[in-house]
């Protein structure tokens, strides 16, 4: 009977350990303000800034992913496969009812960003072939889409004065680390009237992706120049070039920022990081 009583006072602490563990791969996140949003488990969900318990906003079968608060905070933009391709859809931003703004026939679309007066910035493929990604910018109350005049364009974050920081092409899938072939990501400029798009990044053959432009106005991004990718910065005019992490052996995969705080995803973890301290 000892014995017996002993293994379950076992069985108990060991559960009890065990729940007391953070566990989980949590990807994508975004920030505003107190509140971080991330995709895990083929969810949506929301958590504070500081850590604590977090709250599953979305529960359908079908996959959600690559959240992004609005300016206000008071939407989230995602993409969810519900009725086939993936689509761009938008959500209170503590959950609730989705209302799609993308439909394409075939490809993908995927929401990587907002702009300042409230649209969606969507990468979309499927209206031009592969490789050539477009960005869009959508109305999330009429789904009226515009695009943006580039030739190329898979990811990018408007500054105050307009002007769009963007690389051509998405991150490239092989996880080769150093890569500097064909595909490897570099950073641009495009000004409103301007008739071409300006390189930043030439500096540097490997790979510069992720563009965040944060309310200094400097323009933070991914980069291996150093060691494993790191967070880095410049000025907009690709000038002043900042490393502010110094990690080796695991690379930072996901990178967005509200302004004044970054987040990004680190192995299977969320960090934020602020730049100014």
């Amino acid at each position: 009977m000892r014995s017996f009583f002993l293994l379950i006072s076992c069985v108990f602490l060991l559960a009890s350990n065990l729940s007391a563990q953070v566990v989980g791969y949590y990807r994508q996140p975004d920030i505003h303000g107190d509140r971080v949003v991330f995709s895990s488990e083929g969810d949506i969900w929301s958590v504070a800034a500081g850590g604590g318990v977090a709250v599953r906003l979305t529960t359908h079968d079908g996959e959600e992913s690559w959240p992004f608060y609005s300016p206000d905070g008071s939407q989230i933009a995602f993409r969810a496969r519900y009725e086939g391709s993936p689509d761009v859809y938008v959500m209170p931003a503590m959950g609730g009812v989705p209302r799609r703004i993308t439909w394409e026939s075939r490809g993908a679309s995927q929401p990587v960003g907002w702009t300042d007066d409230g649209h969606v910035i969507v990468r979309r493929a499927s209206a031009f072939g592969v490789p050539n990604f477009r960005l869009t910018v959508v109305d999330p109350e009429t789904a009226v889409s515009t695009d943006i005049p580039l030739a190329q364009a898979a990811e990018g974050s408007f500054s105050q004065d307009g002007s769009l920081f963007f690389a051509r092409m998405p991150r490239q899938r092989s996880n080769s680390r150093w890569y500097k072939g064909g595909t490897a990501q570099q950073l641009w400029k495009f000004t409103p009237g301007g008739s071409e798009a300006e390189p930043l990044t030439r500096d540097y053959p490997g790979s510069s992706r992720q563009p965040v432009v944060m309310g200094n106005e400097r323009v933070y991004f991914l980069s291996d120049r150093v060691g494993a990718m790191n967070v880095w910065s410049m000025n907009t005019d690709g000038a002043d070039l900042l490393q502010h992490t110094t990690l080796k052996d695991w690379d930072i995969q996901e990178l967005s920022g509200d302004g004044t705080t970054l987040v990004y995803r680190l192995g299977a973890d969320l960090w934020t990081l602020d730049p100014e301290s």
